[in-house]
Parts: C-alpha cells; structure tokens; sequence
C-alpha cells in the first residue's frame, strides 16, 4: 500500500485501514475503472482514496459505513 503514510498510523488505525483496504479495493477499483475505463488512473484513484482516508481518519465516526462512503466518494473524485 503506502508504507510512509500507513506507518505514521497507531496500531489500532493500521489494523482500520488495512482491513478496509481488504474488504474494499477491488470495489473501489470497479467503481473508478467505470469512470475512467483506464487502468493505471483507476488504481491511482483507489490509492488517492485511501490516502484522504488516511489524512481524514480522526474525523470521521468509527461506522465502518461511514468510512466506506467516504472511501468511494473519494475514489469518484480522484477518477
């Protein structure tokens, strides 16, 4: 994934976005592939979607949903 960014989070965030990254990738990567019907910006758009989970984490509720919806509307974005 990004190893800078995703090793400035504790432990506990690690396990949060590691598992949303699991659960959630190839979803997030259909959804922008539909949108760009390129490879390379549709994981690029996964990758800056994760990265704004990242920077937005302690804002946000600890919902799983929550994290979801923000997780692809930032991958609408970023395609």
């Amino acid at each position: 994934m990004f190893p800078i960014f995703f090793a400035t989070l504790n432990a506990e965030d690690r396990l949060t976005v590691e598992a949303l990254y699991l659960e959630y990738e190839k979803a997030l990567y259909r959804c922008a592939y539909k949108i760009t019907a390129d490879t390379k910006y549709s994981e690029d758009a996964v990758n800056d979607a994760f990265l704004a989970l990242i920077n937005t984490l302690d804002a946000l509720s600890e919902k799983t949903e929550e994290k979801a919806s923000f997780l692809f509307t930032a991958c609408k974005s970023a395609a």
